[in-house]
């Protein structure tokens, strides 16, 4: 059983979330970003760093975004009888870029 990820704490630096609900950029909705800054108390935006699907693996894009659309995704804590060779599905859809709930 992977822990659920806890959206009632601040977005910090490290957290690992998913984009979605953008107009302006909707071709990084359901991009999975890594928080690289918290919110800025002036704009109301955290620093980003997204994982652009569309365009590969390795395409990254620093963008500011509003808390509202990112979701944080669980760092999950799974026993090791359900790895396969050492990974645990969530993990493997981290690694390719799925995300799995």
């Amino acid at each position: 059983q992977a822990k659920e990820a806890d959206d009632s704490q601040p977005l910090q630096p490290q957290d690992r979330v998913m984009v979605s609900g953008l107009v302006g950029r909707p071709e990084l909705n359901e991009a999975l970003a890594t928080v690289l800054l918290p919110v800025d108390p002036v704009s109301g935006r955290c620093c980003v760093r997204v994982r652009r699907p569309e365009v590969g693996f390795c395409a990254l894009d620093d963008v500011k975004l509003k808390p509202q659309n990112l979701s944080k995704m669980p760092l999950p804590t799974v026993a090791p009888a359900d790895a396969t060779d050492g990974f645990h599905p969530l993990h493997i859809a981290a690694i390719e870029g799925r995300a799995e709930r």
